[in-house]
């Protein structure tokens, strides 16, 4: 399977520009505990890094639809559940392009943020505020500075 579905970056891509910003430091703790789970229902991600980069986007994006969500994982210790969703996306860096994913917790507070993605991947070098650009495969909507993904 094609991971972007085969689309040319140009004709079929969105562009959002960012800069890679600090995190709570939560998730280099959660995703570890949370991967064989992951893996078991999207094994697509078997290849990360058990961590993520937070990204500032310069405009705020809504996703409307996933590549994929879980059921309900009971991941916590307390067997509290959570669902977990993932995009697929291009992330570059200087001149570099990456295979990933973004990764959103749905109980995460950075959910509420629209300028805010969380991005696994394989493990890269990166640094807090360097400029990056994530490519999102959509029929996305663009309305008053707000990007609707679909």
């Amino acid at each position: 399977m094609n991971f972007l579905m085969g689309a040319s970056l140009k004709s079929k891509f969105i562009e959002i520009s960012g800069r890679v910003t600090s995190g709570k430091g939560l998730a280099v703790e959660t995703i570890p505990k949370q991967y064989l789970y992951l893996v078991q229902h999207f094994p697509e991600i078997y290849n990360i890094h058990k961590a993520s980069i937070n990204v500032r986007l310069n405009v705020p994006v809504v996703f409307m639809d996933w590549d994929f969500t879980s059921p309900p994982i009971a991941w916590r210790e307390d067997g509290c559940t959570e669902r977990f969703s993932f995009r697929r996306i291009l992330f570059q860096v200087d001149h570099s392009i990456f295979k990933a994913w973004i990764y959103h917790p749905h109980k995460s507070s950075n959910s509420y943020d629209p300028y805010l993605v969380e991005i696994v991947l394989p493990h890269i070098d990166i640094e807090i505020n360097s400029k990056c650009n994530i490519f999102i495969y959509s029929k996305s909507i663009i309305k008053d500075e707000l990007i609707v993904v679909n």
